[in-house]
């Protein structure tokens, strides 16, 4: 079996044995464990269940399966050129090389929540995150053997979305399917060669190319699973034009509506970035770095109408 690009490279279960160092019975921490002595730092060992539990294997974690129907993906390379050569030591070599992968690896989570439930905590099209986050409920799986090794063991509540997922018993941690075989690239250029022969040991080599890779593994491709998850969601995804058959004016009129919407919502950021200088993302302080984009749009959106708050004439 073969371990997945995008996955876990170990199969089967494994168990973590913690190191006890200091004695539980004293909350000030600093008096030794003396049941863990330093020659023998781990009297007990603590050995992976495997799938003895049967169909309560792993629940409330995130689990992880290839597709059964894999198949080794598809590499396509080819070229074609022409060769000229202008003087008796000047060549030129102009090429097109391009590269095809179909069937690539990609993975994807069978375990959504419902689209139809999402949609009113969805704050990109005008939902509330609050209605998701506050709606809790009693947690059916507490206590529950099987779920020991994760949090649905001890929580007195859960959040009732949780319960509408496919799978409710494995939680959020996602139940993920690998090598599904959707993954596609196209890779085209043009390279231009210039050679000039400087003298019997001296040769000078100069190469232009210009090149367009486009992926089809995320949204690119994905119509149906976009619709799935987001049934209101708009794809604005441009789509390609050219075909076999010619140049699609209508896909072409598609895509430049596509464009001017897209435009107006990225102008924001474009504000953001240039006027007020925001071009260095923080990892550290998420709590500021969440003050400082409260901060920022709010000043983006006084910028975008400065001309309506300045009186006329001052």
């Amino acid at each position: 079996m073969r371990a997945p690009a995008n996955a876990p490279s170990t199969f089967g279960f494994s168990q973590s044995t913690g190191y006890l160092a200091s004695n539980p019975n004293y909350s000030d921490g600093v008096f030794p464990n003396l049941q863990n002595q330093i020659d023998n730092p781990f009297s007990a060992m603590i050995a992976p269940p495997g799938a003895s539990g049967g169909m309560l294997t792993d629940l409330g974690q995130g689990v992880w399966f290839l597709n059964p129907n894999y198949k080794n993906p598809s590499f396509w390379n080819y070229s074609v050129g022409a060769e000229r050569q202008f003087l008796q030591h000047d060549l030129v070599n102009i090429a097109y090389v391009g590269t095809r992968l179909s069937g690539g690896d990609s993975q994807d989570d069978i375990n959504h929540r419902p689209a139809s439930l999402q949609l009113p905590c969805n704050l990109q099209v005008g939902g509330d995150p609050r209605i998701c986050d506050n709606n809790w409920g009693v947690n059916p799986f507490q206590g529950v053997h099987g779920f020991e090794a994760s949090e649905y063991y001890t929580d007195t509540q859960i959040q009732n979305i949780d319960l509408s997922r496919p799978f409710p018993q494995y939680g959020n941690n996602g139940i993920s399917e690998y090598q599904l075989n959707a993954y596609r690239t196209w890779y085209n250029s043009l390279q231009v060669t210039a050679m000039h022969k400087w003298s019997k040991s001296l040769t000078l080599h100069g190469t232009w190319t210009w090149s367009k890779l486009m992926d089809a593994g995320g949204y690119q491709g994905q119509t149906e699973a976009i619709h799935e998850a987001a049934p209101k969601a708009q794809d604005m995804t441009n789509r390609r034009v050219k075909t076999k058959q010619g140049v699609d004016e209508e896909q072409k009129r598609k895509n430049r509506t596509k464009s001017r919407v897209r435009a107006k919502v990225e102008w924001p950021f474009r504000i953001l970035k240039r006027v007020f200088g925001y071009t260095k993302v923080r990892y550290r302080g998420i709590l500021k770095n969440h003050h400082w984009h409260l901060a920022a749009f709010a000043l983006v959106n006084l910028y975008q109408h400065r001309k309506r708050l300045v009186p006329q004439g001052a």
